[in-house]
């Protein structure tokens, strides 16, 4: 049976060698980098538990207001009665609607040169897309 552990003497021989030589000098930055990076997650955590008070605080500040709104006098109006309302309301006819808007008539617009050019413009991109759509 083949082993391969370290006899009893070899192991201390290695143990004495490792005692011997000292310890390891850990570079000359990490003191600070490590203190960096706690200080970096110590701001963060603070950071976040601020964010959490003011979101909370805010929350509770629309709640209260939203309670708080109705019971307030400066606040309160009078919603006014239906018959009030429809006796303030002026409604036109169709005629007077119809008479303020500028319509022009089927002659005029055939007339209306510009209105022609706009026709055939619109004909011809609907022609096309059809056309697109069918390939």
């Amino acid at each position: 049976m083949s082993n391969n552990y370290l006899s009893d003497e070899e192991l201390l021989k290695l143990m004495a060698e490792v005692e011997d030589e000292g310890l390891v000098k850990a570079p000359d930055r990490i003191e600070k980098n490590v203190l960096r990076e706690i200080h970096i997650k110590k701001k963060k955590v603070t950071d976040f538990r601020l964010y959490c008070m003011r979101v909370g605080l805010s929350v509770a500040a629309a709640i209260a207001i939203l309670f708080v709104g109705p019971f307030n006098p400066l606040v309160q109006t009078e919603v006014p009665s239906r018959e009030v309302v429809e006796q303030s309301r002026v409604v036109a006819s169709k005629e007077e609607a119809m008479a303020e808007r500028d319509i022009m008539t089927k002659e005029e617009a055939i007339k209306d040169k510009g209105a022609l050019e706009k026709i055939s413009d619109v004909q011809l991109l609907i022609e096309n897309k059809i056309e697109e759509y069918l390939r």
